[in-house]
């Protein structure tokens, strides 16, 4: 139990202070706590990813022994386990940087079409600008 306590003091102490654990200057900092705590989400929306990713992978090598081994006499969908494949292969490869990327490009995309006030001269005489 005293490892545990050490464990989540340490991790608090990295995390609300200026990373250092034990030493430093023990001040609060938002903008580094905000940071710290951005990472160790990243960090942990990356494992999560990975065990998402090695689990659908495992489904899908389950469904297609069993769908080899039937001889054609049990019902796999085939679809299901090929899409568990490519997604599991995704998150576990690609992962946390992959949907990043995908999202970060979506949010160019639309910042490109839509511009910062909504519809703005598309090449009509229209203009839509919120009040």
């Amino acid at each position: 139990m005293n490892s545990f306590i050490a464990t989540a003091n340490d991790f608090m102490m990295r995390v609300m202070l200026d990373g250092s654990s034990g030493g430093g200057s023990g001040k609060f900092d938002r903008k580094k706590f905000f940071q710290n705590a951005s990472d160790y989400l990243q960090d942990l929306a990356k494992y999560i990813m990975l065990f998402a990713g090695i689990i659908l992978i495992i489904v899908a090598a389950i469904q297609i022994a069993k769908g080899f081994a039937s001889g054609g006499r049990g019902q796999v969908n085939w679809v299901m386990t090929i899409g568990c494949l490519l997604v599991g292969g995704i998150l576990a490869f690609g992962g946390f940087k992959l949907m990043a990327t995908v999202a970060k490009t979506g949010a160019d995309t639309l910042a490109e079409l839509g511009g910062a006030g909504g519809i703005e001269e598309m090449g009509n005489d229209y203009t839509f600008e919120p009040t």
